[in-house]
């Protein structure tokens, strides 16, 4: 299903609570039950409609319920943080219209379940099978309506979230599964057979298109379902779960389209956003946002793991003459390399999944054969390449094998020093985002909120760093210790090496103006020639037409377009051809970026000099009182 984004205004991330430690109960899943075929075709269609409507009335209603968000599933601190200033919560107005809707949503759904689960018996000698899924005690069905039919009174949202939390032992998430791969091959199977149906139906809403014969019996229907509980259950108890399609956002689509199939709905009402609809949109984007926070570790946690990005400065000449670089042995670096390997794997399928929800599959296909497999994950293909590596002082490491040949034939990779070049730019853009970043999440954002978005691409950028750097090192490709740019290179490094990268306080401020202020003389000549090529004059007429408020407005809109455009650009690895300047790139989103927040400040239209869009200047205008 596509999600449209989700913004809102959000403080500073806080620390998170402790991961719930058990794993799913066995019996959340307890959905084995025979289906009697000859029963299904003795009835009429209407006959079947009625018979097996509790499939429809429960399950749309329980998996908007498992996913449900509250507030303290998000960053939002009941103190502010300092130097943030007083955070007024009666100004988040989608926030109370999405609560409203939620409530909403919620009594329709305990209609439906007060009038379905008494259609669900529980299993007993005489009645061991059920043409209908059994409420097994414990069971998610069983859970989920002894919760549904409780009386909480006209706003039950949050009562019922959390009761049912409680009934399936839910608290925060895993990291990631255990053991055997809860996705059998026969559960694949049916995944991919609900995949396949459901895009058959919706060839055949097509104009022009010849039509298929679809048939989908109530034995169909209990597999899907199975699917995408299993998908449900996963995906609520785990950060990285393996489930099929990547997320739970295309299995409920695709079970959506199959349902209304069955049930003779009107499939083309899809495209009319209901109550309903809406808010199960809103709410699996509360749910990818909660979980892209909680899964940057706070770094002010004392139980959080050293990140294995701290070794990256360890590989190659960059600092060649620091002393104070860690003692290696040959483990730490296999060990180190293992689990970067194991944080690119699960990082660039998540890129991927975000460029295609937007269509872009020809970057997809690029960005898969020539930067996953070169620029960021060939030595992860053997463990030989992770074992490949010597050194004098055990402190500077450097591979001992020559992958020049290796590499050479590799589409792309010849422009290896490209992209890092390229990446220095990518870091300084997160940079200037951490120093301003108290005033940044106060700019408008639909149905997401700033302060996960901008530690993911922060995680992001830190990982592929790391990886293609030593990847350059691995190739004899890095930039030699004396070179040009070195302050740059270290720079770079040094910034992903801190945990200050991963989240915001007030070290990692400090730390950003100290990496902002490492010289950048590209940087400066670009942001230097786009300030001086902007023109206020038509902005001075519309801001004087519309007023200071819709100029406000339109200022701060333009600002979050160009803080989001940005993140995006800082944290995606690039395809097939070499970047062309990227210092220019970097250039558009910063000026841009600076120059709508100091004209949504000012609330009209201001002269633009380069002093003016100086970092430190910038952060002492928005500082300031508003005229």
């Amino acid at each position: 299903m596509s999600v449209s984004p989700h913004l809102l205004p959000n403080p500073p991330s806080q620390v998170h609570s402790t991961f719930h430690q058990e794993p799913p109960r066995r019996n959340l899943l307890d959905l084995t039950v025979s289906i009697d075929p000859l029963d299904y075709k003795k009835l009429s269609p209407l006959q079947r409609q009625a018979k097996y409507r509790p499939y429809n009335q429960i399950y749309a209603g329980l998996f908007f319920m498992v996913a449900g968000q509250l507030d303290d599933d998000s960053d939002v601190p009941t103190s502010p943080a300092p130097g943030m200033g007083p955070y007024d919560r009666s100004k988040d107005a989608d926030t109370k219209k999405e609560l409203l809707l939620f409530n909403k949503v919620a009594r329709y759904h305990q209609r439906l379940a007060r009038e379905a689960c008494d259609k669900i018996p529980r299993p007993t000698a005489a009645n061991a099978e059920d043409i209908l899924f059994l409420r097994s005690p414990g069971s998610l069905v069983d859970s989920y309506c002894n919760v549904m039919v409780k009386e909480f009174g006209p706003n039950p949202y949050v009562s019922l979230v959390k009761d049912l939390r409680k009934a399936i032992g839910f608290s925060k998430f895993l990291p990631e599964q255990k053991g055997p791969d809860s996705f059998d091959e026969g559960l694949k199977v049916r995944a991919f057979l609900m995949k396949f149906d459901a895009e058959a139906i919706g060839q055949n809403r097509q104009i022009g298109v010849s039509r298929r014969e679809i048939k989908i019996s109530p034995v169909d229907l209990r597999h899907y379902l199975q699917v995408a509980i299993q998908s449900l259950i996963m995906e609520r108890f785990y950060l990285k779960s393996h489930i099929p399609f990547g997320s739970l956002d295309k299995t409920l689509l695709y079970l959506r389209a199959v349902m209304r199939f069955f049930y003779r709905e009107d499939i083309l009402s899809e495209d009319d956003p209901t109550d309903v609809r809406r808010a199960e949109q809103i709410m699996l984007k509360k749910w990818h946002s909660t979980k892209a926070a909680a899964n940057v570790p706070a770094v002010q946690d004392p139980s959080h793991v050293k990140s294995p990005a701290s070794l990256v400065k360890n590989f190659g000449d960059a600092f060649l003459f620091e002393k104070n670089l860690p003692i290696l042995s040959s483990n730490d670096i296999t060990n180190f390399l293992t689990e970067m390997c194991n944080q690119v794997d699960h990082q660039l399928p998540e890129v991927i999944r975000k460029h295609k929800r937007g269509g872009r599959n020809r970057l997809v296909r690029v960005f898969r054969s020539a930067t996953r497999l070169t620029h960021y994950f060939y030595i992860c293909r053997d463990d030989h390449f992770k074992k490949a590596w010597t050194s004098e002082n055990q402190r500077n490491w450097h591979s001992y094998i020559d992958a020049r040949s290796l590499l050479d034939k590799a589409l792309g990779f010849k422009w290896i020093d490209k992209y890092l070049e390229e990446w220095i730019y990518k870091v300084r853009f997160l940079q200037l985002v951490r120093y301003l970043q108290p005033y940044l999440v106060t700019l408008p954002i639909i149905k997401e909120r700033w302060n996960p978005i901008i530690d993911t691409a922060s995680k992001h950028v830190r990982t592929f760093v790391t990886s293609i750097y030593i990847h350059a090192v691995f190739a004899k490709r890095a930039p030699a210790f004396y070179s040009r740019i070195l302050p740059q290179y270290q720079d770079m490094l040094n910034s992903i090496s801190d945990d200050s990268f991963l989240t915001w306080n007030k070290e990692s401020e400090e730390k950003a103006l100290t990496s902002l202020r490492v010289a950048a003389p590209m940087a400066v000549k670009m942001e230097s020639e786009m300030a001086s090529s902007y023109k206020g004059t038509f902005g001075k007429f519309w801001a004087k037409l519309r007023g200071k408020k819709a100029w406000v407005k339109w200022c701060n809109k333009g600002a979050a377009k160009a803080l989001y455009n940005g993140l995006k650009w800082a944290s995606t690895p690039k395809g097939l051809s070499a970047p062309k300047n990227p210092a220019k790139t970097f250039a558009q989103y910063t000026v841009a970026l600076k120059i709508f927040l100091l004209e949504a400040h000012k609330g009209q239209p201001i002269e633009i000099s380069d002093r003016a869009l100086y970092v430190e200047t910038v952060k002492d205008t928005l500082s300031s009182k508003k005229p």
